[in-house]
């Protein structure tokens, strides 16, 4: 859903209108810098507590009380955006081609929507952590397709303007508010009589310090780019980089709920330690290197015929072709490090994170400074390559001598390489034998392409193969 209107956003709004959701998508990832590492917390204590007998009433005492911390941060935030809203639109955004009051109001009502999804994001971790994920996709589902469908409506139907769009965004995330607080509050164990407490909060607040760190670090990270970007280039150039970005993590997307699933049971199993959480922790990778390395091929090789036929605008495939190819690379092996990056979450183990993170934005700060003014975009995209191939090469060893010795040639060799060599195999083979599609058959095709894609990487999975066979045989 968050793909699937782009084009018609950009045919109403324009590049600058998209340029400013543009910015409003990073203020919202941004917004992870400010929950003090909550989350994460939130689905570790949640996943530990359910094993621990008569630990019902502290997990409901963990969530009244991240609701009370995140309602102070939340208040903070849309105040701050509140008043800060002038400046920003007057002397950082470079905001040609829309009115300035325009402007000013998307900037505060992003304020409010950035402290509900504050909010939004604790309920999520909880349903995380209790092993809900199928209700809690479904809620996702729908509340995703309110916000976006819903917004192509007021654009087609009502008014085509930026402020229509972030009031429809606005009633549509105190909706989710409410949809996420009512599903959290149906899971969570009643606490009976006990008194509220913040103890359970308190007792976790180590592992928040560390995952906060963790996560600040990483947010920073991945967003410096975009943080620059919307200072040194006019907001409709920004537009055409954060459409490359949203169709570049669309193989992400896979990624989460595979996580989501293995990281409550990871917790698990190393707080018992459980000798088949290395069997669990291979299958997970697998997992995820069949769908992001074959997704990522599908995007990369074949990107430039679906852009066309979803765009239908040569000169917007033109500007975008090359940064979606660049970046989608760089987030498949991001997307590789999400199982080790849960794993050390499930065992405690931050400081390696907070460590690398730290040493990587001395490095890649530095180069943005220089480069983005220089070669724009593009640069961007390269560092955002170059940072996740060495997060590739030196994190994931050091993660595997601590915490899962002698498994780590087999994660690189026998999980990522074979799905990932099967599935670049395949979609080079249907870019060079068969022509451009056009039309209603280039759906076709290209949904042919993507099956053949997705089934070699599967094929080259061993652990894969042993499910389906288990699975087919049941």
């Amino acid at each position: 859903m968050n793909v699937a209107f782009v084009s018609s956003y950009i045919r109403y709004l324009g590049a600058s209108g998209y340029g400013l959701i543009g910015v409003f998508m990073l203020l919202v990832a941004l917004m992870t810098l400010l929950d003090l590492g909550m989350a994460p917390t939130i689905s570790r204590e949640m996943a530990r507590l359910q094993v621990i007998p008569g630990g019902g009433p502290s997990a409901r005492w963990l969530l009244r009380g991240a609701e009370v911390v995140v309602a102070c941060l939340a208040l903070t935030v849309a105040l701050l955006l509140f008043v800060a809203s002038g400046w920003l639109a007057d002397h950082w955004l470079d905001a040609r081609g829309l009115p300035h009051e325009q402007v000013v109001f998307a900037l505060r009502v992003m304020g409010l929507l950035v402290a509900l999804r504050l909010g939004e994001n604790i309920y999520r971790s909880a349903l995380i952590g209790l092993q809900r994920q199928v209700f809690l996709n479904a809620v996702l589902a729908l509340t995703a397709t309110l916000r976006n469908g819903g917004a192509y409506l007021v654009l087609a139907w009502y008014e085509p303007t930026v402020q229509a769009f972030f009031e429809w965004q606005l009633l549509a995330g105190m909706v989710t508010v409410a949809a996420f607080a009512a599903a959290a509050y149906t899971c969570v164990p009643s606490a009976g009589r006990e008194p509220f407490t913040f103890a359970p909060l308190r007792a976790a607040w180590r592992f928040a310090a560390g995952t906060m760190a963790v996560a600040s670090l990483a947010v920073l990270l991945g967003n410096l780019d975009k943080v620059l970007l919307t200072r040194l280039l006019p907001l409709d150039i920004f537009g055409y980089y954060a459409l490359a970005f949203v169709v570049a993590q669309v193989p992400l997307g896979f990624v989460m709920p595979i996580a989501q699933a293995f990281y409550p049971k990871f917790t698990q199993l190393w707080a018992s330690r459980d000798a088949s959480l290395a069997a669990d922790y291979h299958l997970g990778s697998q997992l995820v290197a069949v769908l992001l390395c074959s997704a990522t091929a599908f995007l990369v090789i074949l990107g430039r015929p679906v852009l066309v036929l979803w765009l239908h605008d040569a000169h917007t495939v033109d500007r975008v072709g090359a940064l979606i190819a660049i970046l989608s690379a760089g987030s498949m092996l991001n997307g590789l490090m999400t199982l080790p990056y849960f794993l050390q979450l499930a065992a405690g183990w931050t400081r390696l994170t907070i460590a690398m993170n730290a040493f990587a934005l001395c490095i890649i700060a530095p180069a943005l400074w220089l480069l983005v003014p220089r070669f724009g975009p593009l640069a961007a995209a390269w560092c955002w390559l170059g940072l996740n191939a060495g997060y590739l090469m030196v994190t994931v060893p050091l993660m595997h001598r601590r915490l899962l010795q002698g498994q780590m040639a087999c994660w690189y060799l026998q999980d990522i390489l074979p799905p990932a060599a099967s599935a670049c195999a395949v979609a080079l083979a249907w870019r060079m034998l068969l022509p451009t599609p056009t039309g209603l058959g280039g759906w076709f095709w290209l949904a042919g392409a993507g099956a053949t894609v997705l089934a070699a990487a599967v094929v080259a999975s061993a652990r894969l193969r042993v499910l389906i066979r288990q699975r087919l045989s049941f």
